[in-house]
């Protein structure tokens, strides 16, 4: 039998009216009366003695009374119960890193979300970027963020662009082509060249890139700090290649930071399966992709 029924006898019972109680419960006075026999059909027993001015309990509904009211009690303590839990849950969204990903503004627009939805918590980490994508494949991860060519197809990931940026060749202050708004890659094939390394996507991105204009970088220095790659330029005759925006970022005096052509692009992207959101990490999906592009 349905709870609810339980619910409508105990109403009845205590306006001892069938208008009453119907204006009481989300249901017409036909409906609220055919839910009645159907519960004395069930029980087998006339619930309530009815005349033309009252309605009052039987004594099988007199028996049944204290009953029905403590199943009623019961439903209320339980949906109350669920409501405390979550008004004081906390969901957790797990996204994996690469590296350099902190250099980025959307980790602010992910500080917004986390202000805006107490109740789902952000956690990071950070891992090698070949190593996130098989991480997320083992389900460590709800969301990705990688940077990675703008020509990527991939077809296991859904993928959404938080930014995108631009390799730019990286001088001293006193070098030749500091001056100038643009310098082509071929114009640095004779430099020394201080880098990423190897393993990182930027050193892959550059190498490939010096590769299509016929040379390979002389690589006299590497670091996996881009601070200390500028602090050594600084005080060097060396260049370097970097994303336009992390370099621009430190501001190390006797840098120069110059647009290369042919533009290199690459986007940091939020990698995620669209089949096994869920709906707390869809909130997080609608929320990213309603803030301002890249």
């Amino acid at each position: 039998m349905k709870i609810d029924f339980y619910e409508e006898f105990v109403k009845l019972a205590e306006t001892e009216s069938f208008s009453r109680a119907a204006e009481e419960l989300p249901f017409t006075q036909a409906a609220l009366t055919q839910h009645i026999q159907k519960m004395e059909s069930i029980l087998g027993v006339k619930l309530f003695e009815r005349s033309t001015r009252s309605v009052e309990l039987s004594e099988y509904g007199k028996l049944i009374f204290p009953h029905a009211r403590h199943i009623c009690k019961l439903k209320a303590d339980a949906l109350s119960a669920v409501s405390q839990q979550l008004m004081h849950k906390h969901f957790d969204l797990s996204i994996g890193f690469y590296p350099a990903a902190g250099r980025y503004s959307f980790v602010d627009k992910i500080q917004l979300f986390q202000a805006n939805h107490p109740d789902i918590s952000v956690k990071y980490r950070e891992l090698l970027p070949e190593v996130l994508t098989d991480s997320m494949a083992r389900g460590e991860f709800d969301f990705v963020i990688l940077e990675e060519r703008d020509s990527v197809i991939d077809k296991d990931y859904e993928r959404l662009c938080l930014n995108s940026d631009t390799l730019a060749a990286v001088l001293p202050a006193n070098h030749p082509l500091a001056g100038y708004n643009a310098a082509l890659l071929t114009q640095l094939s004779k430099e020394q060249f201080h880098m990423l390394p190897e393993r990182t996507f930027v050193n892959r991105l550059a190498a490939d890139a010096c590769h299509e204009a016929g040379f390979t970088p002389n690589v006299t220095y590497t670091s996996y700090s881009i601070r200390n790659i500028l602090e050594m330029i600084s005080k060097s005759s060396a260049v370097s290649l970097l994303m336009k925006a992390p370099a621009e970022k430190y501001q190390v005096p006797g840098v120069v930071i110059v647009d290369l052509l042919p533009r290199v692009t690459s986007s940091v992207n939020l990698l995620y399966r669209k089949n096994s959101l869920s709906t707390f990490g869809q909130t997080f999906l609608d929320f990213m992709a309603s803030q301002p592009g890249p």
